[in-house]
């Protein structure tokens, strides 16, 4: 009995594990928009170089945490505040012995739980209490900051495919994550190789946004063709993803033409 009610610990304890997994995120902004109060003379916080936050999310919430953001600057000493504590869309962290001042308090504030759109401001802090656990700042408002983040977490090649096409060998590289180009495109990245027309990047499309999309990764590319009586060949692609618990999705079934023709415009 005793050896029965150990594995069924041991099974509990491995399920619960895999429900509350959480992963590590960073994020990065160059020279994001900043507003400087310059309360003291001689320290100038003009200019905000960037920003890098670290997060994490367990498969169990949709609200990230936020572990850390550091502050980078071009002529004052960069600084990291950690140690957030979180109130719905609200973070709030204290800094010691920041500059010339005892205390700094950072506020994130994200818009809808993304944390690729965070608003950050740093006060000065005067005073500070605390009513129901929740933190209280007072203090003059040193750093406004609108900061639109780019997801950096490391995002590992995990599957690629060798098409002929137009006589011409095409290779296909997919990512695992799900990423967002500068120009604001989002989908499962593939980078592609197309012989004598070079190297491009594409996005398929995929259904869902925001932080959701750090719940699913890809895990494979799927490709078919099918030949029309006139003999073109049309070549279609598909993209396979799992959510957290391993359930197996995939995107529509699309055709190639129109990913390669966004990057790979035809000369007429």
């Amino acid at each position: 009995m005793k050896k029965i009610n150990r594995f069924f610990c041991l099974f509990i304890m491995a399920i619960s594990s895999q429900f509350i997994s959480a992963q590590t995120l960073y994020y990065e902004a160059e020279i994001p928009q900043t507003t400087y109060n310059p309360i003291y003379p001689t320290l100038n916080l003009q200019q905000l170089n960037k920003i890098k936050l670290t997060a994490s999310q367990s498969s169990y919430s949709p609200e990230p945490d936020i572990s850390a953001i550091e502050f980078q600057f071009q002529e004052a000493t960069d600084f990291t505040a950690k140690h957030f504590k979180r109130e719905d869309n609200r973070y709030i962290a204290i800094v010691d012995d920041v500059w010339v001042f005892r205390q700094l308090a950072v506020e994130v504030e994200l818009t809808n739980h993304n944390l690729s759109d965070a608003k950050i401001k740093v006060y000065i802090v005067d005073h500070t209490s605390y009513l129901n656990n929740r933190p209280l700042i007072n203090g003059h408002l040193l750093l406004d900051v609108h900061a639109n983040l780019l997801n950096t977490t490391p995002n590992k090649v995990i599957d690629s495919v060798n098409l002929m096409r137009e006589n011409k060998q095409l290779s296909l590289t997919l990512f695992q994550r799900v990423s967002i180009s500068i120009e604001g495109e989002q989908g499962f990245k593939i980078s592609s190789i197309w012989y004598g027309k070079g190297e491009r990047t594409f996005y398929v499309h995929a259904p869902f946004y925001g932080n959701d999309s750090n719940r699913f990764k890809a895990i494979g590319i799927k490709t078919e063709s099918e030949t029309l009586p006139s003999g073109e060949v049309i070549q279609f692609i598909s993209v396979d993803y799992e959510d957290e618990f391993g359930n197996v999705q995939s995107t529509p079934m699309e055709d190639l033409k129109i990913y390669l023709d966004r990057v790979y415009p035809p000369i007429f």
